[in-house]
């Protein structure tokens, strides 16, 4: 994980992140008989003219490309420098994990594993990953690379998950330094 920078997934979940791509590859796929027919069998009898099957399979096939890029950037990291003990990077940990529902699913020195599950809302839940590395944090939240449906539209919680765990971090280390001053 440390080499590239990105979150690391399983095969599966890295097929579920990039799932929206061969969707998007449908149409064209299914309008690529119709050129077929009508281009080399001569035997087309659609209603739809052979230069609108192009332009509609080219926005798709743009789309997807689009989306593939959106996809492969969703798993970078964001990178935070800030000061910070353990103590507040796990009271930071259990106070967001309380507001946000996280269920912590791995536990490491140095890396922590959260779901943050669908409750309702419109996301149908995030992954949320958090490392830490020289007094850095690295931080990505993406949508639940297993969740029941596609979904590539968070509907702000992966900012929110990300900017909710920084916020409270600085305020334990910020805690912590009014604390240690006044000593």
């Amino acid at each position: 994980m440390s080499k590239t920078e990105k979150v690391k997934l399983s095969f599966v979940q890295l097929c579920w992140h990039y799932s929206v791509v061969p969707f998007l590859l449908i149409t064209p796929l299914l309008f690529s008989w119709d050129l077929l027919n009508y281009y080399v069998l001569r035997k087309y009898d659609g209603v739809r003219e052979p230069s609108e099957l192009m332009t509609i399979s080219l926005f798709f096939i743009a789309l997807s490309i689009l989306f593939y890029f959106i996809q492969k950037r969703r798993l970078r990291f964001s990178e935070f420098n800030i000061h910070y003990t353990k103590d507040a990077f796990d009271k930071a940990l259990k106070k967001t994990s309380e507001e946000l529902k996280w269920k912590i699913i791995e536990k490491r020195k140095c890396y922590v594993r959260a779901y943050r599950n669908w409750d309702g809302s419109a996301s149908w839940g995030e992954l949320i990953t958090i490392k830490q590395e020289n007094g850095r944090i690295f931080i990505n939240s993406i949508c639940n690379p297993e969740a029941i449906l596609i979904s590539v539209i968070s509907y702000g919680w992966n900012r929110k998950n990300v900017r909710t765990f920084i916020d409270n971090l600085s305020n334990q280390s910020t805690f912590a330094d009014k604390v240690s001053a006044d000593k």
